[in-house]
This record gives structure tokens, C-alpha cells and sequence, in this order.
């Protein structure tokens, strides 16, 4: 499975939260090379300037 993640404006969302993302674990987020685990309470990440992030 994989997500793309896009923000287009400059505020700085920080533990932004996709409640009840589909495949919990361990993820790679391709393009900037980070590893993102899953929790309970959903998939968190950073976005902080305008950017895109494939997750893998």
C-alpha cells in the first residue's frame, strides 16, 4: 500500500493526525528518507512547509 501526503500553504501542521489509516506497522516515507510508526490513535507525521510525502 501506498499514501501521498500534500500541503499547499505555509502553516506548520505538527502531529497532524489521518484517524483510522488502513494498515498499521512501520512505514518509509520515500522521499525525505524517515520512518514513521503507526499508533492507536492513528497515523501521525509533520508537515511543516508546503511539501509532499509518499509513504511506502
Amino acid at each position: 500500500m501506498r499514501a501521498v501526503a500534500t500541503k499547499f500553504y505555509d502553516n506548520y501542521l505538527s502531529a497532524y493526525c489521518i484517524p483510522n489509516w488502513p494498515v498499521a506497522g512501520t512505514w518509509h516515507e520515500w522521499m525525505y528518507n524517515k520512518i514513521v510508526q503507526l499508533g492507536e490513535e492513528g497515523f501521525k507525521f509533520d508537515l511543516p512547509e508546503p511539501r509532499a510525502q509518499v509513504f511506502v
